[in-house]
């Protein structure tokens, strides 16, 4: 079952909304950045993870708290191999 997007509060009833942009090479769609202009339209986020959606914001924050969480575990390894 899939809960809450611990980074910004969305469910599957209510989904946050991904905005898309438009390629001005190949006119392909894909997810508008900031600094790229949307074309007001949109589509529902998606789950990465059982409390992560998969808006751009969010996979973000998962990735660096993930990342941060296996420095952690590197270094507390690195430790134990000098004691």
């Amino acid at each position: 079952m899939i809960g809450v997007c611990k980074f910004c509060q969305c469910t599957e009833d209510r989904p946050c909304m991904i905005p898309l942009s438009r390629d001005r090479f190949e006119g392909f769609s894909g997810i508008a950045f900031p600094g790229v202009p949307a074309l007001g339209q949109s589509v529902p986020c998606a789950w990465l993870l059982e409390d992560v959606c998969d808006a751009p914001p969010c996979v973000e924050k998962a990735y660096f708290e993930a990342r941060a969480q296996a420095e952690a575990l590197m270094m507390q390894l690195a430790l134990q191999e000098v004691a």
